[in-house]
């Protein structure tokens, strides 16, 4: 292994792995065919009329020599791992986030109920897979810039302190597993809305919206129930059906 500088703990001359996952493994697990490979679109090499941008790709995002064992294996782990329980099931037992059933919300929307959640862990392991995008120079992820906010998340997660609710919020949805094209990852999408940037990763089924700004820009109260918040309750968006399946296709024709 490499010595230098761990991106993460900003400790000098230490060992960095030489795989550090972007986006962790489990979230590809479900996406994998039988030839254990999923299907990757690279708009760096989109020429209209040619397939050459759709890819069929067997590992995970990763990168070399960007974090130290222990900031991998162990912090962040502890962030992944509690995604994990989160939208996997495991036979273990352990308190973990509880699915309540879907509930109608005054919009209109379908929205499910989750339970038991941990604010802290479940914010950090979002917040996570967007520093690690930010920090990563792999072409899927260029338009992730972060700017002075990639070393403000950096702190937080190295020191495991979630902030306020208002700081660096998401929006979590879910595509519907049966009847939609859920099996997918589109490269991230960057818009503007309100003054803050906006991140959207749609990864497996799960789609997160970040909302990055200035701590002077008022947030949305009306939001608080749809992002990570401190009442162990978390209300997250159920898409229609054919919802992913649209958002790909609208996707390929855009480039």
């Amino acid at each position: 292994m490499k010595k230098g500088t761990c991106k993460l703990c900003l400790t000098e001359n230490v060992e960095l792995l030489t795989k550090s996952h972007i986006i962790p493994q489990f979230l590809f697990k479900d996406m994998k065919d039988i030839n254990n490979s999923f299907v990757l679109i690279d708009t760096n090499k989109f020429v209209k009329g040619r397939r050459q941008h759709v890819k069929f790709q067997r590992d995970a995002f990763h990168q070399s020599d960007i974090l130290c064992e222990k900031c991998d294996n162990v912090l962040l782990k502890k962030y992944e791992d509690y995604l994990k329980l989160t939208f996997h099931d495991t036979k273990k037992s352990v308190s973990r986030p509880c699915f309540v059933g879907k509930i109608k919300d005054i919009n209109g929307l379908s929205v499910l109920l989750i339970e038991n959640i941990d604010y802290k862990l479940y914010k950090l392991g979002f917040l996570s897979i967007l520093w690690r995008a930010s920090i990563s120079d792999l072409p899927f992820f260029n338009n992730v810039e972060l700017g002075p906010h990639e070393e403000l998340i950096r702190q937080i997660l190295f020191k495991g302190n979630p902030l306020d609710e208002s700081d660096y919020p998401f929006i979590t949805s879910i595509l519907n597993t049966k009847n939609d094209l859920h099996q997918i990852i589109l490269p991230v999408t960057k818009f503007k809305m309100e003054k803050m940037t906006h991140y959207r990763f749609v990864i497996n089924g799960i789609d997160l919206i970040f909302m990055i700004g200035s701590k002077n820009i008022e947030f949305n109260q009306k939001l608080l129930d749809f992002v990570p918040n401190c009442k162990s309750k978390l209300k997250v968006i159920m898409h229609k059906d054919n919802y992913g399946k649209d958002m790909f296709f609208s996707f390929l024709k855009r480039i």
